[in-house]
């Protein structure tokens, strides 16, 4: 609890320091948050959204394939349920908007990495009867170069989730071959 407290203030923190519009040494205009390889996944979430809106459907709105998959997909689904708009119009430069919720999808990485953390770790005391698992745990909520991904906008928070989240079903001694089946998927 005390790790996702602290993940919470540090993701308030970084959102009141870096979520600006800037103009880079180029000219052009960005939000601070989601420059450089950001700006696909969020291009992806948008037209998602947009999709979504005018009722395609979630199957038939899902992006290609490709690099920036499931983030956009989460970014995308975000937006649509809050009912709100990705970008704005800077000038002639579409921007990413500032002050748009984005706590609300920090919140749900922090949520996301703790409750796969608290998996792992419930099932590593299964399986070690000493108290090896309470270092873990401290290790995973408290690792600075671990939680502070999850105050940022990149996928890393959502990569580091599903490998704990996989790690936990690796241990977990289950006789099902559904399980077998998500873990080799």
């Amino acid at each position: 609890i005390i790790g996702i407290i602290l993940n919470i203030f540090l993701a308030q923190y970084n959102l009141n320091k870096y979520d600006k519009t800037i103009k880079d040494y180029s000219g052009k205009t960005h939000n601070q948050m989601t420059k450089s390889d950001l700006v696909i996944t969020w291009d992806y979430a948008e037209q998602f959204r947009k999709k979504l809106s005018s009722k395609e459907g979630f199957w038939s709105s899902l992006p290609s394939y490709d690099r920036f998959f499931l983030p956009s997909i989460i970014v995308g689904t975000y937006y649509y349920l809050i009912d709100k708009e990705i970008y704005e119009i800077n000038g002639q430069e579409k921007v990413v908007k500032n002050k748009n919720y984005k706590f609300g999808l920090l919140l749900i990485q922090i949520l996301i990495y703790y409750f796969s953390v608290f998996l792992l770790v419930k099932e590593v005391k299964k399986i070690l009867h000493k108290n090896y698992h309470f270092f873990l745990l401290l290790f995973l909520s408290f690792e600075p170069t671990i939680i502070q991904w999850h105050s940022s906008l990149w996928s890393e928070s959502l990569f580091i989730s599903m490998m704990i989240f996989l790690f936990f079903l690796l241990i977990k001694n289950h006789k099902s071959n559904f399980l077998h089946l998500v873990c080799g998927i």
